[in-house]
């Protein structure tokens, strides 16, 4: 037992020394050897100590992935098995993060349908030969503000690699709706040929995505205006229909002011959201968060307006 009363007396904070701005609690120290019979005491004693007085722990993807070098003039649009997903992306730039979590969101919940946007052009290898694995072009098609589909666009594999990819020999697609945005230049997204930066724009990038994206009229929600029920039940869709999120300019856990999708949450079997950071990138941008924690912290939620969508046949 005098193991018990020395962890108590530490916890007391005799000789805990820790500020308000640290996430780190030193110790004293003093080692002290428990045997096995005291030692699950000891670790629910210290489960216990009160964490007021600390700042929470920042929760989210710890380090930003490098993209290697670019080596050939053609890759494969979306890796060998043409499947797009979230780690083939990267929001080089971080003000452009809303895109990249809405092309995350909606290739995770139908890759079917953001194929159904890329469309391989007639432009291959000097042979003639169609490789898809080794594509030099893409043709993309989107639809403008106002839900009406637009004439498809061919993408070059070189004037897209450099943005929007976390490795450009595996994986172009999602520098080749980054620069189609840009071609199309619709006045929601564009000002003077470049994605808005403004305050308001920022506000509503996840909502205007979507119908650039799909077609579809989507919703802007305020979680602090809905009951957990319901907000359970938006992150739970994101299995099949695209789900992001803006964080509040204050957060407690997440990054602030910053784009995130929703990758995955089951009430039955976790409280735990799985959330990705276009920011980080890759396979880094992976992370979980409880579902209260993370509803704290969001200012808006985006989702499409039908409770489930199937992707529109597209004009190519």
């Amino acid at each position: 037992m005098k193991y018990i009363f020395m962890i108590l007396h530490i916890l007391m904070g005799v000789n805990v020394k820790a500020a308000s701005t640290s996430t780190t609690t030193k110790l004293s120290t003093t080692m002290v050897q428990p045997s096995s019979k005291d030692e699950g005491l000891i670790l629910f004693f210290l489960r216990k100590v009160p964490s007021s007085t600390y700042k929470h722990w920042s929760i989210g993807a710890t380090s930003t992935i490098s993209p290697p070098e670019i080596t050939s003039n053609s890759a494969p649009i979306a890796g060998k098995n043409k499947i797009p997903t979230c780690d083939q992306l990267l929001a080089n730039n971080p003000e452009e993060d809303w895109l990249f979590a809405s092309l995350c969101s909606w290739s995770n919940s139908n890759y079917n349908g953001t194929l159904s946007s890329l469309d391989f052009s007639t432009i291959f290898e000097e042979n003639g030969n169609e490789n898809e694995l080794n594509l030099t072009s893409i043709n993309v098609t989107l639809y403008d503000g106002k839900f009406n589909l637009l004439d498809s666009i061919i993408l070059v594999y070189n004037g897209v690699k450099d943005n929007g990819n976390s490795n450009a020999n595996e994986a172009w697609w999602g520098g080749s709706i980054r620069n189609s945005l840009l071609y199309y230049k619709d006045s929601n997204l564009i000002f003077n040929e470049n994605f808005k930066k403004d305050e308001i724009f920022r506000e509503w990038a996840g909502y205007y995505i979507l119908i650039n994206l799909l077609g579809i009229n989507p919703i802007r929600e305020n979680p602090s205006q809905i009951n957990d029920l319901l907000w359970e039940m938006y992150l739970d869709k994101s299995s099949f229909t695209p789900i992001t999120i803006l964080s509040k300019k204050q957060t407690s856990f997440i990054n602030s002011n910053r784009y995130f999708s929703i990758i995955n949450f089951n009430k039955t079997n976790s409280n735990y959201v799985e959330l990705w950071d276009p920011t980080a990138g890759g396979n880094l941008g992976f992370f979980t968060i409880n579902i209260e924690d993370l509803k704290n912290d969001v200012k808006w939620l985006f989702h499409l307006d039908w409770p489930r969508y199937y992707a529109i046949p597209r004009k190519v």
